[in-house]
């Protein structure tokens, strides 16, 4: 089936130009708007916030949440960095529908977004309509993954970040993911760790330090997940004896940062860094941000393609499998050194990483990350 590439808005130098640029990339379906003007930085951000803004209310617009559902129209949506909202289409509704049928759709969509960006002064608000890219979620099958960072995969207490975890249920060991952030249960002032849910399997299960023991389960055993779906990929696992560092290595360093405090969802445009025990420390830089998104890639089908509330866009893939639950955070050099949570990783592909939100993890999971 052909695909529209088109471009609805006036002749406007290099605002057209720069949108143009995005018209052309791989995998973009439409473009609507005019890309903002050279701003000042701190226009810029006041651009961002009013984008920001936007995406909160088309959230809560009955038109538009029409399309947010499994099988629908949409796979998410969400401010991006270029000062554009993008909007990801699901690519099995694009592919069953003629183009001039996905093209009315389109412009009912964008009328929606339009009618509040009018509310917040903006004319001609650039959207980005685009197929979502690979997404595969980034568990590792038991004994299924090496790393050359050995120094992850050392048996750690008290528990620390980045490290190497294993789970388990009644059958024997399942996955291999890594220990994200330490953190305190606000209601009880439970300590324990944050990490992704479907290294779990969404479900109930004992975790171990650095793996199984066969031997004596109970030996390697470091806290069992208690798991409630709530549109998250992240999970807190109750565990007392845990510390507010984060293990790094690296080709030619290892050492431990120690968490100062967390960023409740760190601006666009950031860089930032991931520790996780395959592929050890690297950085990447925060491009956008995705509500309600959807996940296609075909290996979330065991656990029956959730869809996430929100969800942090990095600009490289720095994850493999095994590195699921490996936190995401910045270290501020000149400030204190130490580290501060940005959220924890959980799926990568098509040169791209995602992670979910350290504000999201605290709303869904009422816990606050634990710093020194």
């Amino acid at each position: 089936m052909a695909l529209y590439f088109i471009l609805i808005a006036p002749a406007v130098g290099e605002e057209q130009n720069a949108l143009e640029d995005v018209r052309n990339t791989k995998d973009v379906i439409a473009t609507f708007g005019v890309m903002p003007k050279d701003e000042t930085d701190f226009e810029f951000y006041n651009w961002q916030t009013s984008i920001y803004n936007i995406t909160k209310e088309i959230a809560e617009d009955k038109a538009f949440e029409q399309y947010i559902f499994f099988g629908g129209l949409i796979d998410g949506y969400g401010p991006f960095e270029d000062g554009t909202i993008h909007i990801f289409i699901n690519k099995n509704f694009r592919d069953c529908v003629t183009d001039d049928e996905l093209m009315d759709e389109l412009m009912e969509i964008a009328a929606i977004v339009e009618k509040y960006a009018e509310k917040e002064g903006i004319e001609s608000i650039p959207i980005v309509f685009s197929v979502m890219g690979s997404a595969a979620p980034a568990a590792a099958e038991y004994q299924k993954t090496s790393s050359p960072y050995t120094s992850y995969q050392n048996r750690y207490k008290p528990l620390i970040g980045g490290i190497m975890f294993t789970t388990s249920d009644s059958s024997g060991p399942k996955s291999h993911g890594s220990v994200g952030f330490m953190a305190e249960d606000d209601a009880t002032g439970v300590q324990g760790f944050v990490t992704a849910a479907h290294v779990f399997g969404f479900t109930d299960r004992d975790a171990h330090q650095p793996t199984y023991n066969s031997l004596l389960p109970v030996y390697s055993r470091v806290g069992t997940s208690n798991i409630t779906y709530n549109n998250t990929d992240a999970v807190f696992v109750p565990y007392n004896n845990v510390e507010a560092k984060i293990f790094y290595q690296n080709d030619t360093t290892l050492g431990n940062y120690t968490v100062g405090g967390y960023f409740n969802e760190r601006n666009i445009g950031e860089e930032v860094t991931k520790s996780g025990y395959v592929t050890g420390l690297q950085n990447a830089t925060i491009v956008g941000y995705v509500n309600d998104m959807n996940m296609t890639h075909p290996s979330w089908e065991v656990y029956g393609y959730p869809r996430f509330d929100r969800v942090g866009v990095l600009n490289a893939n720095i994850l493999d499998n095994g590195d699921s639950g490996a936190p995401i955070f910045q270290v501020l050099e000149e400030y204190d050194g130490k580290a501060y949570i940005v959220g924890i990783a959980f799926a990568s592909g098509n040169n791209t990483t995602y992670f979910i939100p350290c504000q999201e993890i605290r709303d869904k999971l009422g816990i606050t990350p634990l710093m020194q």
